[in-house]
């Protein structure tokens, strides 16, 4: 019979065999019960503990890459989502649960991806925004803009004519005290921003990345799933960086540039110390150099001839 192994958060401890499918899904389902008053307390009125694990069980039934992960990652991904007001890996399509292997723990780690529609909804939530949208530009249609200080597109087409193929998408937003911004980005440039910083775009077998029968690699997730949405969402990333942004929507994009960058996610205070993902070690973060007088950089170079 077929293992897979779920290693606790704590290096003192053996691996943990467990066994099938129903072994998974029950360690999960102890899991999040102990916690449902946890996530009860953080969600939103509209969601309710009982349908946040009802969705996370099913998500986990469904995906045999998901039953390999360490279970308290994965119920730690769930809560972060109840903190957030997102429905993970729902048909809404808010946030999605991804596998992710963990070289450093030398296991398979669950990961919360904020999806397009989650960002926008964040974006909405704090009030500011008066209008946000991301739309695909096609080859035959009316599209002008321009950046600088004084921003500003405009987007039309016939609803009655081909539209064309796509060449690019563009996202914006306008506040409520007439501020605006957008960025528009080329298919190929979001090809290549996918390929450059999105680690887990594609199919890996134990950070070993998986190709198909002509050495292509293989995608998955969202971007297998979902690709116009996440087309999308790559120029709303950019153009949000500059907005105004609630706690929880700076969480949900520092969340999701971790995982791009194929590091360790970090959790709000509130999950329980059991649940929140392990951190990568101090070697791993690049060391920032204090800055120095030019005064000063000239005396050592003094002193060392």
């Amino acid at each position: 019979m077929a293992t897979t192994t779920v290693t606790p958060t704590n290096k003192n401890y053996p691996p943990r065999p467990v066994n099938n499918k129903g072994a998974v899904l029950g360690n999960l389902q102890t899991l999040l019960l102990k916690y449902k008053d946890q996530i009860a307390c953080a969600i939103p009125e509209h969601l309710t503990a009982e349908r946040m694990i009802r969705i996370a069980l099913t998500a986990v039934s469904q995906s045999p890459k998901l039953q390999e992960c360490a279970v308290e990652t994965i119920c730690g991904c769930v809560v972060q989502c109840g903190i957030l007001g997102l429905e993970p890996a729902s048909e809404l399509k808010e946030a999605y649960l991804i596998p992710f292997w963990n070289g450093k723990t030398r296991r398979t780690e669950c990961q919360l991806i904020p999806g397009y529609i989650g960002l926008v909804k964040l974006a909405r939530n704090t009030g500011e925004f008066s209008l946000i949208d991301a739309q695909p530009v096609h080859k035959n249609d009316h599209f002008e803009f321009q950046k600088g200080s004084d921003p500003w597109w405009v987007h039309k087409w016939d609803r009655r004519a081909d539209r064309g193929p796509i060449d690019g998408y563009w996202a914006g937003y306008v506040l409520k005290d007439g501020a605006k911004n957008f960025e528009y980005m080329t298919v190929k440039e979001i090809e290549e921003h996918r390929d450059k910083y999105s680690k887990g775009a594609y199919k890996t077998d134990k950070g070993v990345a998986v190709t198909d029968k002509d050495g292509n690699k293989i995608l998955q997730g969202p971007w297998l799933d979902s690709p116009d949405w996440m087309f999308r969402k790559t120029p709303l990333k950019q153009v949000l960086k500059l907005a105004p942004k609630s706690v929880r929507l700076m969480t949900a994009m520092a969340l999701n540039d971790s995982a791009e960058a194929g590091h360790s996610q970090s959790f709000s205070l509130d999950i329980p110390l059991e649940l929140q993902p392990p951190q990568d070690s101090p070697d791993d973060v690049p060391q920032i150099e204090e800055p120095r007088r030019a005064s000063d950089a000239n005396k050592d170079e003094t002193e060392q001839t």
